[in-house]
């Protein structure tokens, strides 16, 4: 077995059954998927790949919504489009408009962090939508005030705690790894941060829109 074998091989596999459970259909993750949704609708792609469907919801919404979306995850028991591994995607350089891959790369070994993303760069034409857990402590506030609408703060407090892998994740932002060390990949990569934010109402998945 050589290299690239060994690192597509070592991706979590994740019980399938785990994305129609009662804790993890929380409210919290529905929310999380409805940004996922907006972000691709906002960006106005087209053609779409989804690495990690999980349980299909976001799949469905922006299929709804006209767009093309293809799946693709390393267990064929998904029954994704494609079967294969983030490290060795089987698409020609710029073949997406926009690439969503939210609560994925965590299942990787760090330092395999900057590979995945140098291959979601290589098939994307521009836009990369990425969701990482963050364990970090976040606070937010959000008040609806007469004449000038909503108004939101929130500030969090960097930390970055050992971890060890639990079964499922080898690093968290704020455990294992800094939000810094995520943040230097993209810079080397010259990947723009184009939003950056903790969703309100599941602030364990923090958002990343880049693009190229």
């Amino acid at each position: 077995m050589n290299k690239d074998d060994t690192e597509a091989k070592s991706c979590v596999q994740v019980d399938g059954s785990l994305y129609t459970t009662t804790n993890y259909c929380s409210p919290g993750r529905f929310a999380a998927y409805a940004y996922q949704v907006r972000e691709i609708l906002d960006c106005k792609a087209q053609k779409v790949l989804e690495i990690g469907p999980g349980n299909g919801v976001v799949t469905y919404v922006l299929r709804k919504a006209g767009i093309h979306v293809d799946t693709l995850d390393h267990d064929a028991e998904l029954k994704p489009d494609f079967v294969a591994s983030i490290l060795a995607l089987p698409f020609a350089p710029n073949s997406y408009d926009a690439i969503i891959c939210c609560q994925v790369l965590e299942h990787l070994p760090w330092e395999q962090f900057r590979k995945a993303m140098e291959c979601l760069s290589s098939i994307t034409k521009n836009i990369i939508v990425l969701s990482l857990p963050h364990t970090s402590y976040y606070y937010f506030v959000s008040l609806q005030l007469p004449i000038i609408g909503r108004r939101s703060i929130s500030f969090d407090i960097k930390e970055n705690a050992p971890m060890k892998f639990n079964g499922e994740h080898y690093w968290e932002i704020g455990m294992g790894v800094s939000e810094k060390k995520v943040l230097s990949i993209f810079k080397l990569l010259n990947l723009k941060i184009v939003k950056s934010y903790r969703i309100p109402e599941y602030r364990y998945h923090h958002m990343f829109c880049l693009s190229k």
